[in-house]
Parts: structure tokens; C-alpha cells; sequence
């Protein structure tokens, strides 16, 4: 018997190369692309996922309808968006550039 495998830098939303990330993409569309990836985690045998940066906060999406029975997929350790500088790393892939001047609080978790 082998225990569950854990992913700790994972993005299931992320599309690669970064610059080919469309920040305009139906939310809807998003959830279901990284539904399919976190759904192959799981297949391969990684029963936990870190996920450092999602666009439209997927995992946390995902992380909700599991929580609800939904859907089957890894446990889900999830950030949301991620945070970069202007024109930093994660610039073009659907991160939040912070701003001078600008307060960042946590959006509402999906309930």
C-alpha cells in the first residue's frame, strides 16, 4: 500500500507558457479546465494540492464543491490569485498587481 502523494506547487488553472493565460476567460470555463487537472492529480495518486496561484481562485472554487460532495478531486490547500509587483513575476499570468496606495483584503470564500 502506498499513502496519498502531496503536490506542493501546483496551478491548475495556469495556462502554459504564462503569456498564453487569457485574464478575460469565462470563470465557469476556468473551474471546469483546472476541475480536469485536479481530477488527474487524483487518478495519478496525489490526494493533496498546494495551489499557489489560480485564476478566477479555481481552487478555492473546487476546494468548495468538494467540500459539498460534488465533485472528486484532491484535498486542496488553495491561495487564490496571487499577488505580483507591475510588470514582476506572475505579470500576464492573472495575478493581482499591487499598487501604492492600494489595501488588499481577502475576497468573500465561496460558501
Amino acid at each position: 500500500m502506498l499513502p496519498g502523494l502531496i503536490s506542493c506547487h501546483t496551478h491548475l488553472s495556469i495556462v502554459f507558457p504564462m503569456s498564453s493565460t487569457d485574464p478575460t476567460e469565462n470563470p465557469a470555463a476556468t473551474v471546469l479546465r483546472a476541475a480536469k487537472r485536479a481530477r488527474d492529480a487524483l487518478a495519478a495518486g496525489i490526494t493533496t494540492l498546494r495551489c499557489v496561484h489560480e485564476q478566477h481562485r479555481a481552487d478555492l472554487w473546487l476546494r468548495h464543491a468538494q467540500r459539498r460532495g460534488w465533485i472528486e478531486v484532491p484535498r486542496i490547500f488553495g491561495a487564490g490569485q496571487a499577488i505580483t509587483t507591475p510588470n514582476g513575476h506572475g505579470a500576464g499570468a492573472a495575478c493581482v498587481p499591487a499598487r501604492a496606495r492600494r489595501t488588499f483584503t481577502a475576497p468573500p470564500s465561496p460558501s
